[in-house]
């Protein structure tokens, strides 16, 4: 494994910063004292937090900035960023720079998330690509590109991202002395964003937080999403509802299912699909019906004691089985469903596994591998399913 001061000297035209172990710490610690709704937002706003301040500190230390630099939100709005869209900006004399963190091994790409290009209030003028390794501990500042160059780069409507080449990136921001280009600033050209009416953003907001396994960017017309999240208070109403702690789901409890007490909405698996899809598991498996959009997505869970030869019946760790199924003739058709479970064990990890059926699949159905649990130990289970999506909560 090459040393920071081995990738120094290999590449010594390219600009390294080092993580010290206190300032991971420090940082790990600050966004741990924050509410995310998964660990992949966690992580998220772990590795920008961290490009954030060191790139601060670098543009700081080694150029001759006549104004600080200035971070483009309040601290405390960065939070209902990062849990749904990956990258932050600094402001330098009317100027934005937009910092994008990747943490891929082979940096192939500039990959900057259209909100960052198209959304008025979020654009910047220079596009910043930070590659970062917590794990050795270090940054490596790759080049930047401006407004310009990513709106006549590769734009992929599905994943909603402009992309560019690393060998089409501008090199060596001391070399170019970037910061003096700052001023003035150059015109930026975006497109004005719908309006969408109070009821409208608060419909959306309730059905973008239904699921808080990833980012819900995805689930809804760019154009819609945008509006929704550029706007700092509804913005932030949607981060209040996706971070909320599990608890606050009524839970299902698995405990009880042994005695056949169910909650209300769930059935025998034979009252919702045919017999033959039924498995023979007793009476602790049912299902409940979700409506998703057009379709009805049966949730099934099944609880199975473990008992082996060096598993006694009495053993407290139990099998859980998650499916699901879409209903009605048109079940064959339902491609991209996605099923999500986001496990919380008693050391406080979470846990997170998802299985989705493919585009261009004639599959109705979709299981995840078994999951091992222990009384007291919570999970949420999601179904999605284009723009709709709804979410569970169990108790072992």
């Amino acid at each position: 494994m090459l040393s920071l001061d081995d990738l120094v000297t290999l590449y010594p035209n390219e600009t390294w910063l080092e993580l010290s172990q206190f300032d991971q710490h420090t940082i790990r610690e600050q966004v741990a004292a924050q509410r995310y709704s998964s660990p992949n937002a966690r992580d998220r706003a772990y590795q920008n937090l961290l490009c954030l301040q060191a790139v601060t500190a670098l543009l700081m230390e080694d150029f001759e900035l006549s104004d600080c630099p200035n971070t483009w939100l309040e601290e405390s709005d960065l939070p209902s960023v990062w849990d749904v869209v990956n990258g932050s900006a600094i402001e330098i004399n009317q100027s934005r720079l937009a910092i994008i963190p990747c943490d891929d091994t082979n940096f192939e790409e500039l990959r900057v998330e259209q909100e960052w290009v198209d959304i008025p209030t979020w654009a910047a003028h220079y596009y910043l690509a930070v590659q970062i390794n917590t794990e050795d501990g270090w940054l490596r500042v790759l080049g930047y590109a401006t407004h310009q160059q990513l709106k006549q780069a590769n734009h992929d409507p599905l994943e909603c991202t402009y992309s560019l080449d690393r060998e089409r990136l501008r090199k060596d921001i001391h070399a170019l002395s970037l910061v003096k280009d700052w001023f003035p600033p150059q015109r930026l050209i975006t497109e004005p964003l719908p309006f969408l009416s109070d009821r409208a953003i608060a419909a959306w907001i309730k059905q973008l937080s239904q699921t808080t396994l990833y980012s819900p960017r995805l689930d809804v017309p760019f154009e819609q999403w945008a509006a929704l999240v550029s706007d700092c208070e509804w913005r932030k109403v949607l981060y209040e509802q996706r971070s909320r702690p599990l608890e606050t789901y009524p839970k299902n409890k698995l405990s009880q299912w042994a005695d056949s007490i169910f909650e209300p909405g769930w059935q025998a698996v034979t009252e919702l699909l045919d017999t033959s899809y039924a498995l023979a598991r007793g009476t602790q498996q049912r299902a409940k019906p979700v409506p998703l959009g057009n379709h009805t997505v049966a949730l099934i869970v099944t609880r199975e004691p473990i008992e082996t030869p060096d598993r006694p019946k009495l053993n407290s760790e139990i099998s859980i089985l998650l499916e699901a199924k879409v209903m009605g003739e048109d079940a064959p058709l339902c491609a991209n469903l996605r099923l999500s479970v986001l496990f919380h064990n008693e050391s406080g990890q979470d846990d997170t596994i998802e299985q989705q059926i493919p585009a261009n699949s004639f599959r109705s159905a979709i299981q995840l591998p078994r999951l091992l649990g222990k009384p007291g130990e919570e999970f949420s289970v999601t179904l999605t399913l284009g723009a709709f999506s709804f979410t569970e909560a169990f108790v072992v």
